[in-house]
């Protein structure tokens, strides 16, 4: 019983991140409603931690609110200025440090 009590607050987080996503698929990258706070703060911001390797951030400049998306390929709005070098430090060295090597595409 209480799985299902939960599930509506899951749905609802599901909800508000594709929301995120659905907003960068149509170019929208800044000031997006956080699904933490409510408020417009979100920004999308890039990285580029190795060859080949692309990965998207949505960060609240209001809460502690930030979630990545690891990208299969160059994002679409991918621009050097939207790289943000302290994400792109910390996927580096998630990159350095991770125990097996990334999926290949065939």
């Amino acid at each position: 019983m209480t799985d299902q009590c939960a599930e509506p607050d899951r749905d609802d987080r599901v909800r508000a991140h594709l929301s995120l996503v659905r907003a960068l698929e149509a170019g929208e990258l800044e000031n997006l409603r956080c699904p933490n706070c409510g408020e417009f703060s979100v920004n999308v911001w890039f990285t580029h931690p190795a060859r080949s390797e692309y990965r998207t951030w949505f960060v609240c400049e209001r809460c502690h609110f930030d979630s990545k998306v690891m990208d299969s390929e160059r994002p679409p709005h991918f621009t050097p200025a939207r790289v943000c070098r302290k994400l792109q430090e910390h996927d580096r060295a998630q990159t350095r440090d991770r125990k097996f090597p990334p999926p290949t595409k065939e």
